[in-house]
């Protein structure tokens, strides 16, 4: 089965280089066996192992579950929409949203208007101290946004082929390679770093601003500022921004930023538009400043991630 919304072609992004230096690094620091390191509680926490790993598409009401797992359970929204309830609260996930239910909690989702489809990895979490391991991913986690990241999609896709690869050949996930044991440690950092915890219950003013990102997401060549945004949740720009930091758990700023390079990737993959027509359609002052933005992001000059990644033309 496909990852569906996923983009395939951001596969490029997982480098051959970049994996290298990620199982370097964790050789030079002396583990015991090259694990991704999580996250979670101020601490970072290797990923030991992982359970089990798939894809599933489900039609508009579909039930998800219900499910309670000894270990941990990562879910990401790749296309549509699902609610899930845990802990007596409900929470609401959009393409691009990532979930993290931590071991022994029941849970039980439906799929929104539409239907969704979600990739699901599970793993078991090691720690010198298993206290502190399982006080650390105690609660469950939100990521508004955080699985729609190019870095974070490649980091998917080059996991679910490797690991159906495996289930093909009768490859225990027992035996899973180090390479995935990295793949997965770096999604979990990719999502980390995105933004924090949504909160389960919202104000209107938060409902607004919610449905205000999931606008911007879907509108990506519309030019928007923050005065744009906080004008269509009805809000100040203040309010707006404190709405803004407490549900996606990034600031305003952060997201308008990474949403103007995500289309600048779009139109250097998808289209023959110069680059320097690309840098004044997304309003940077000059191609020096766009240029900085974009590989201070990616890591590539845009005319080398063009190069990588052809027009689709």
């Amino acid at each position: 089965m496909g990852l569906g919304a996923i983009d395939s072609n951001v596969g490029i992004l997982m480098i051959p280089s970049i994996l290298k230096m990620a199982i370097d690094w964790q050789h030079s620091k002396g583990a015991s066996r090259v694990a991704a390191r999580l996250f979670a509680g101020g601490r970072r926490l290797p990923v030991a192992k992982v359970v089990r790993h798939g894809v599933g598409s489900y039609a508009d009401g579909a039930v998800i579950g219900p499910a309670e797992w000894p270990h941990d359970d990562l879910i990401v929204v790749t296309r549509g929409g699902g609610s899930f309830e845990i802990r007596e609260k409900r929470w609401e996930c959009q393409a691009g949203d990532a979930l993290l239910i931590p071991p022994g909690l029941p849970f039980l989702g439906r799929a929104l208007p539409g239907g969704c489809s979600i990739w699901v990895q599970h793993f078991f979490l090691e720690s010198a101290d298993p206290a502190s391991a399982t006080q650390a991913v105690l609660d469950v986690h939100v990521w508004r946004g955080g699985g729609a990241s190019a870095w974070s999609q490649a980091l998917m896709e080059r996991a679910h082929t490797l690991q159906t690869r495996d289930q093909e050949v009768g490859r225990p996930p027992s035996e899973a390679s180090e390479e995935v044991l990295v793949l997965i440690g770096l999604l979990m950092d990719s999502l980390c770093q995105s933004g924090g915890m949504i909160p389960a219950e919202r104000s209107p003013g938060a409902h607004r601003v919610a449905r205000t990102i999931e606008w911007a997401r879907n509108h990506a060549d519309a030019a928007v500022d923050l005065d744009t945004l906080a004008t269509r949740a009805e809000l100040s720009p203040s309010q707006f921004r404190t709405l803004f930091r407490q549900i996606a758990g990034t600031t305003a700023g952060k997201f308008l930023r990474d949403r103007r390079l995500a289309e600048a990737a779009r139109l250097l993959q998808e289209t023959l538009m110069p680059i320097k027509e690309i840098s004044a359609h997304l309003g940077y002052s000059d191609p020096a400043a766009f240029h900085r933005a974009f590989a201070l992001k990616t890591g590539m000059t845009p005319a080398r991630f063009r190069a990588h990644t052809p027009p689709m033309v």
